[in-house]
């Protein structure tokens, strides 16, 4: 009976130190703010999100992650597909991954720690980004 209680303990003993080890992976939630402004006097269209000359736009995202994640950890939204059109008929065309400037690329953003795991992204579109734009093969009809 002695090596049974004995026996008992140590598996008490070994799922503790499992259950605390597990502790250490737990996820935190993790938001991020993607607000996107229009510097430029030109319609901007992100993904059917119309910015006006002067208008503000913000994506709000929240996801598990790390504890101590930093601003380098956070990605550009998924709901971004990379394609801005501004006026209906210039278009600019960028890929999660583009080493480039734009919106797909969060090096392009400012960004600024609200809280622990909590980061503001800033893009503003200039008018630097529309001359890059080329004219869209099909224009946008309004």
């Amino acid at each position: 009976m002695q090596r049974n209680t004995t026996w008992m303990n140590f598996l008490l003993i070994g799922n503790f130190i499992v259950l605390l080890s597990a502790c250490k992976d737990i996820d935190y939630v993790v938001k991020g703010d993607y607000i996107y402004i229009n510097s430029t006097k030109h319609v901007v269209d992100i993904d059917n999100y119309g910015l006006s000359p002067r208008d503000t736009f913000i994506i709000k995202t929240n996801g598990m992650g790390e504890k101590d994640i930093t601003h380098m950890n956070y990605i550009v939204p998924s709901e971004l597909s990379g394609l801005v059109i501004f006026d209906g008929l210039k278009c600019s065309k960028m890929y999660r991954g583009d080493n480039g400037q734009g919106i797909m690329n969060l090096r392009s953003y400012e960004h600024k720690k609200i809280e622990a795991r909590h980061y503001q992204f800033t893009y503003t579109f200039t008018e630097k980004d529309y001359l890059k734009a080329k004219p869209c093969k099909t224009p946008k009809v309004k």
